[in-house]
């Protein structure tokens, strides 16, 4: 009776072990497919463009599991590249033009907090938008921050898609932003008054 009680309890352990490793995996997927949906801008004037990634890292995701080395993922294209394919889609944009517009990637980071049980993520995006003609330049930083919690094992969709949200969303509101639109079109307003 007491060696099937141990058979038993000993089963059961394996059991729950194997459930439990079974929601993890041992290494995150190496690059995140990345998608941004910007807003076409019609109202403003056609802009120099240029996007810069200025983090001091490539990877868009950290993650921590106790005291072990931190694993990385990074997105699949280059951040500078899909910024800059995003915003040529929702602005105007000619290497002619006097005035131009600098998007510069700050922050880019999901920190990933995982146990066996849980985990906790904390995404935050940080751009830099300055736009320079001869009056000056103006410099704005626009952020975006999501937290995320839950049980068993993080799903990294589910941060490939709380990174696109958040790129999106400052994105836009780099572009929709009063003080921005003001001096964009402001210099476009003063040139047409000085043409006539």
């Amino acid at each position: 009776m007491v060696r099937c009680r141990c058979y038993f309890k000993l089963t059961m352990i394996m059991l729950g072990s194997l459930l439990l490793l079974s929601g993890c995996k041992s290494t995150p997927e190496s690059a995140l497919n990345l998608e941004f949906d910007v807003e076409q801008q019609r109202s403003l004037p056609p802009v120099q463009l240029s996007v810069v990634d200025h983090r001091p890292q490539n990877h868009v995701v950290r993650l921590h599991r106790g005291n072990q080395p931190a694993e990385f993922a990074t997105t699949e294209r280059p951040l500078a590249s899909l910024m800059s394919a995003a915003l040529r889609q929702a602005i105007t944009t000619s290497n002619e033009s006097i005035q131009t517009l600098t998007v510069t990637v700050d922050k880019a980071l999901c920190t990933v907090e995982q146990s066996l049980s849980s985990h906790r993520a904390i995404c935050e995006v940080v751009i830099i938008a300055a736009s320079e003609d001869p009056r000056g330049v103006l410099t704005k930083t626009f952020s975006r921050r999501r937290t995320r919690e839950g049980s068993l094992q993080v799903d990294f969709k589910d941060l490939e898609n709380d990174l696109s949200a958040l790129f999106s969303s400052t994105l836009n509101s780099s572009l929709q932003d009063s003080g921005m639109r003001q001096w964009l079109n402001s210099y476009e307003n003063s040139e047409l008054a000085t043409s006539n």
